[in-house]
């Protein structure tokens, strides 16, 4: 029955255009709460509108009819936008109505991410835009919601356009963002955000084709900011972070004001931390200029801590909870820019007051604590051995270590210790460490710290050497090396939840008990060596080369928030000297393999054969044929 034109066309005539006509309820919406037809019409709260009952008639005609349902319903959009023609000014809900429509009957296949995925065949994307997109983008007196309706088809059909259509368009958004009305310059942001993760993505749009157009970006969104309704705007404050970290290095001429607007809206916030998300993408947009800022000129430094550090301390002193766990990454981001030994003053009179426990009482600071410091030890190192702070240090590690839900931030810290300083600064508190972490294993162990257990083996192995490792284990309880050989660091673990880093020490570790000591080569202890083998397998099994080309400049950042603690993508490490520490790793496993099975012929290869199961020898193989390494006489 719905096959037939007549019943096709009196459902769209009588149901569905009726359905999505823009009523006066729809104006007022817009005009006065914006923010509500804002999260009605592109965030998805609509389940339960009118417009989106139609919208889903819509899809469910045309996923059965989709020839007839285009054909005739294209006739009902002609002539919308001929009465729109006719009267523009009066006329302007027709075209908004048509506009609504074309969209239904077209998008089969959506993402936030990518935008349109998938289109009905039948319908010209290119030929509609030109047409009809682009005049509204050129009339200086277009109606408001028509400037919305623009901006939410360009951001749909981004992927669609050709490249100098879309190139073009960006012009058009950012001089949207001086509107008024906070729907238009909110969807002003939000398209140009998604047309450069697009554009740098699949090429159409790169920082060469943007460069002439950042600075009035800067300019158009900061003024948004400025604007009634939008001081805490979080699509403007997301498209502020994601104009900064597209530009990289040209951001350079515009850092300093970019910080010293980004600070006052800090400041202004701090007074009433209302809105999550603003606030996650402001503080992503200063950890960006300052990775970019480090990188390029390390002389910016001081200047950064100038601008920064006033503001910072006014959030710690004055314990704004939802700002002090991004303070305190931020803070670890500007610390690992600096030289060491430390010369801050600014940053060494900031140790001790960190080290004190009710600080760390507060989930939420963890993390963003640990982070910092990490880095301390690695920079400070000297300092904090020389000022009796080490022990502080370590009882921070002793109550993270007896926490389930923090026990791997502990881990952390004792790791930075192991690699940055000198065995003679802790050597007389291992024996209490082990006595710590062995105490979790027996009593409350998790397959997380399990994991981060083996991490600071792996870690120890790497710094000093395997024998000294079973010395000081031994010297806890005599044999009790072998014990945890055979039943943690050896046994069935995952690492998929594990930094690269980790993962590359853990490789790292394995690799030289098994190939370099003389540790499982042992009667008691040769059963062990192809698990060490396939631990090493294991790890490197999980790791995608598709991650070798990891671009932090276009990922998305986290789409929630966690009033506790919320990690800052741009915050983090450098992902690419992770991914070259795993490769740098994976190399040292393939050429260690080749060199023992070179030398222990009749051993390494039945063990190999009978140790690993099939899907891991398979994986080996893999592994071995990345690196250009032949191990096994035939295998290919």
């Amino acid at each position: 029955v719905f096959k037939d034109a007549s019943a096709l066309g009196s459902i769209c005539e009588k149901v569905i255009i009726p359905n999505i006509r823009f009523r006066d309820e729809d104006e007022e919406l817009f005009e006065d709460n914006p923010f509500e037809y804002i999260r009605r019409d592109i965030e998805g709260s609509d389940a339960e509108t009118r417009r989106r009952a139609a919208t889903e008639l819509v899809r469910g005609l045309r996923k059965y009819y989709e020839k007839e349902v285009t054909e005739l319903f294209s006739s009902y959009i002609n002539g919308m936008l001929n009465e729109y023609a006719k009267n523009p000014g009066q006329n302007w809900k027709a075209k908004n109505a048509a506009i609504f429509l074309v969209v239904a009957l077209t998008v089969k296949a959506h993402t936030v991410a990518a935008g349109t995925t998938a289109t009905n065949e039948f319908v010209n994307i290119t030929d509609f835009f030109t047409a009809h997109i682009v005049p509204i983008f050129a009339d200086g007196n277009a109606p408001d919601p028509l400037r919305a309706d623009a901006l939410k088809f360009l951001a749909t059909f981004r992927n669609q356009l050709p490249d100098e259509m879309f190139r073009e368009s960006v012009r058009h958004v950012i001089s949207f963002l001086a509107c008024d009305a906070v729907v238009v310059h909110t969807y002003a942001a939000h398209t140009l955000e998604r047309l450069l993760v697009t554009g740098r993505k699949t090429g159409k749009y790169t920082l060469a084709h943007f460069s002439p157009h950042v600075e009035s970006a800067l300019t158009g969104l900061f003024g948004a900011l400025g604007k009634k309704d939008s001081h805490e705007n979080e699509y403007v404050m997301k498209a502020i972070m994601r104009v900064i970290s597209i530009t990289q290095e040209q951001i350079v001429p515009y850092a300093e004001i970019c910080i010293q607007k980004l600070t006052e809206i800090m400041a202004e916030a701090a007074k009433n931390p209302g809105k999550p998300g603003f606030n996650h993408f402001m503080f992503e947009a200063l950890a960006v200029l300052i990775r970019t800022l480090c990188k390029v000129d390390k002389a910016a430094l001081h200047k950064l801590e100038g601008l920064l550090f006033p503001p910072f301390q006014s959030i710690l002193t004055e314990d704004i909870v939802e700002f002090s766990s991004y303070v305190f990454q931020l803070l670890a981001l500007l610390l690992q820019s600096h030289d060491k030994p430390l010369q801050s003053q600014a940053f060494l009179g900031m140790l001790g007051p960190l080290l004190t426990p009710a600080l760390w009482e507060r989930p939420g600071n963890v993390p963003g604590l640990a982070r910092l410091i990490s880095e301390y030890v690695e920079k400070a190192g000297d300092t904090i051995v020389s000022q009796g702070k080490l022990e502080g240090v370590l009882g921070i590690f002793q109550k993270l270590n007896a926490s389930k839900a923090n026990d791997h931030e502990g881990i952390r810290i004792l790791n930075a210790i192991v690699r940055h300083l000198p065995l003679a600064a802790y050597e007389s508190y291992l024996q209490q460490i082990f006595m710590l972490l062995f105490a979790r294993l027996q009593g409350s162990k998790t397959n997380k710290f399990v994991r981060g257990f083996i991490e600071f083996l792996s870690v120890f192995t790497i710094v000093h050497s395997v024998e000294k490792l079973m010395e000081k284990v031994n010297g806890v309880q005599a044999g009790l090396f072998n014990n945890i050989l055979s039943h943690v660091w050896f046994s069935e673990s995952t690492f998929d939840g594990a930094s690269f880093n980790d993962r590359a020490s853990v490789v790292l570790a394995a690799s030289r008990v098994a190939f370099e000591s003389s540790v499982l080569t042992q009667a008691g202890t040769q059963a062990l060596w192809p698990r060490a083998v396939g631990l090493c397998v294991s790890v490197l099994a999980r790791f995608s080369t598709d991650d070798e080309e990891a671009d932090d400049l276009t990922k998305d950042e986290q789409e929630g928030y966690e009033a506790a603690y919320a990690q800052l993508a741009y915050g983090a490490q450098d992902g690419a000297a992770e991914n070259q520490a795993l490769l740098s790793a994976r190399r040292t496993f393939a050429q260690g393999l080749s060199k023992f099975v070179a030398t222990h012929p009749q051993n390494a290869t039945p063990l190999i054969q009978q140790g690993l199961s099939q899907e891991q020898q398979s994986a080996l193989q893999q592994i071995l044929a990345a690196e250009g390494v032949q191990v096994f006489p035939g295998a290919s």
